[in-house]
């Protein structure tokens, strides 16, 4: 990475990540249905975005619920969908630059290669979410 990125910093679980400004359309609150059955780990439930029907992502486990609240930012993907996704979050925290963005090494179960580690401008070390890859990785759509 040559030159600093922004990203909205977020609380989510017990921790906090980056996610890149330029997949971030809107944070606010939706609706999220019951987990699909076979649905990819990170694959929450569908949910309704004001008009629009969405995927929901959560890197934590989520309540086993029937219909609920969530908090979340909708993404904005280079690549038109027909559908569009939204990832679960605890709560925004603020915008951030990031300095230098180092790919994931060693790709787990726990830890998928779309968590990349990030450095801050302030120095602080987060992680990143690569919003295409973690799209992709779903197999969903």
């Amino acid at each position: 990475m040559t030159e600093a990125l922004n990203g909205l910093e977020c609380r989510i679980g017990q921790g906090r990540l980056i996610v890149p400004m330029t997949a971030v359309a809107q944070v606010g609150n939706y609706r999220v249905g019951g987990r699909l059955p076979t649905s990819a780990r990170h694959v929450a439930g569908i949910g309704a975005w004001e008009e629009q029907l969405v995927v929901s992502l959560s890197l934590v486990a989520s309540a086993a619920t029937v219909d609920r609240e969530a908090t979340g930012i909708l993404l904005e993907t280079k690549a038109r969908t027909p559908m569009r996704w939204a990832l679960e979050i605890i709560a925004p925290v603020g915008i951030v630059r990031v300095v230098k963005i180092t790919p994931n090494a060693q790709p787990s179960t726990r830890r998928p290669a779309w968590l990349q580690t990030a450095i801050t401008s302030d120095d602080r070390t987060m992680l990143w979410i690569a919003v295409e890859e973690m799209i992709a990785a779903t197999g969903v759509g």
